[in-house]
């Protein structure tokens, strides 16, 4: 693959192309750590080659976030509906437990509410 030959970019323009702001470059963040600052004297370039690259990388990234993400939802929906077409109340544990905050049946979240509240009545 024929590469365009590559340029210097300016922080300025590092920042706008990315969308980020200059002092999150100059600290590293959001990953920016890994484009390389070339110091021509007082100053500081970035290869567009590189950057361009990072971006893209920065993209797939997202991507397969997205997907896995889209997949555990829709996995974790199937769970759901099968717990559910079986009849019974059993939330599917590795799914729904820290949804519910730790807890493994719908009617022990209803029962800890309850205590909750009687608790409250008490005190």
């Amino acid at each position: 693959m024929n590469q365009p030959p590559d340029r210097f970019l300016s922080l300025q323009e590092v920042a706008e192309i990315t969308g980020l702001r200059e002092s999150t470059i100059c600290d590293g963040g959001c990953g920016t750590n890994e484009l390389t600052p070339i110091k021509l004297g007082r100053h500081t370039v970035f290869s567009f080659n590189a950057v361009e690259a990072w971006l893209l990388q920065q993209a797939r990234k997202a991507l397969v976030t997205r997907q896995w993400q889209e997949d555990a939802v829709r996995e974790y929906l199937t769970r759901i509906g099968k717990a559910r077409l079986r009849g019974g109340k059993k939330i599917v544990k590795d799914a729904q437990t820290t949804i519910n905050g730790g807890f493994e049946y719908e009617s022990e979240i209803e029962e800890d509410h309850q205590r909750e509240g009687e608790d409250r009545q008490a005190g």
